[in-house]
């Protein structure tokens, strides 16, 4: 079985991204085969590699590139273990929309707004900082919405850990397939508290005779690493999770090396430099003045952005009448 992660990737014209690919069930020394059915989207370093891996694909779209492509993955001489294939969907470029800022641009914004420009604090001190404050500010309004689709590699299997930039869970599915690729067919699946879990799965959460996933539990959350237990077990297939993110965080960079970024919006990333010249101002012991007029800033950016994501949050589909004095069902809608 061939597994890649990530499974679906956006990707704006001219950037690059690493994809993973691992295949256990291969004999080893088997050459794995990457090919992309458009020419908007190149795979770089050579496409090829050795099971059972992983291996590290490179694929880059070209600064042209619109639309979408499909990279596919085999096995050379091996039917059993190929046909995985992985959506790219191109991002359309408009120009004059900002990117917002770099690792380097932010830490000089600091400076700037907080007139210090020597000395004390280091980068390393700001950098710090700035990313404490995209983790709060991401933290508290949760505005970055994400996907993954999790494999299933072995059978019975009735855990999943997620990957660790997890948040919150908006929504989990179950699909047979990738849920991005056409004939896939996706399955809800209801959240319950454990003791709730346990009552619906007649005491037996461990997975029953196996079959479709419909219920899960969260039994595990730490060191930002969840765990889910899903019933009744499945052999093969994905857990899709919608989710709010954590932010990727900023890092320094040598010269020549590529500027980082983080993934949060650009108007919202002044919230971490507003962060970071109050805890800037803190460390110069500028109790009095600085520290606390660049927390009032914060605050009232914070509450800007939370109006923000409750607007990007309602509901647009059809209003429907519900009957509230009915509890919700926990069985899914495709087999009521």
């Amino acid at each position: 079985m061939l597994i890649v992660q990530p499974s679906i990737i956006a990707l704006a014209p001219g950037a690059t991204v690493t994809v993973r690919v691992l295949c256990p069930t291969a004999l080893p020394g088997a050459l794995i085969l990457a090919t992309s059915n458009s020419p908007a989207v190149q795979i770089l370093g050579g496409a090829d590699g050795l099971a059972p891996g992983p291996i590290a694909f490179t694929l880059r779209a070209t600064p042209s590139a619109i639309g979408t492509a499909l990279i596919s993955f085999t096995v050379e001489n091996d039917p059993a273990d190929s046909g995985t294939f992985l959506p790219v969907a191109i991002i359309p470029v408009i120009a004059q929309v900002p990117m917002g800022y770099s690792a380097a641009q932010a830490i000089a914004m600091v400076r700037r707004r907080t007139n210090l420009q020597f000395g004390e604090p280091s980068d390393a001190d700001i950098l710090a900082t700035l990313n404490d404050g995209l983790e709060q500010a991401v933290k508290t309004t949760e505005p970055i919405l994400a996907t993954a689709s999790l494999p299933i590699v072995n059978p019975n299997t009735n855990l999943i850990a997620f990957p660790t930039d997890v948040d919150y869970l908006r929504d989990v599915n179950y699909s047979t397939s990738n849920p991005a690729l056409g004939g896939t067919i996706v399955y809800e699946m209801v959240r319950l508290e454990y003791n709730e879990f346990i009552q619906e799965t007649d005491s037996s959460p461990a997975g029953g005779i196996g079959g479709i996933p419909v219920l899960y539990s969260l039994i595990a959350d730490q060191y930002g690493a969840q765990l889910m237990q899903f019933y009744p077990f499945a052999n093969s297939g994905y857990i899709n999770l919608h989710y709010y993110k954590r932010p990727t965080l900023w890092q320094l960079t040598d010269t020549g090396q590529p500027a980082s970024y983080t993934d949060l919006d650009p108007g919202w990333q002044v919230a971490a430099i507003l962060y970071s010249c109050s805890l800037s101002c803190e460390g110069r012991e500028d109790y009095q003045t600085g520290a606390p007029y660049y927390m009032k800033l914060y605050t009232a950016k914070i509450e800007e952005m939370g109006t923000t994501v409750r607007k990007r949050r309602r509901s647009h589909g059809v209003v429907t009448v519900r009957d509230v004095s009915v509890n919700e069902s926990t069985t899914p809608v495709w087999i009521r």
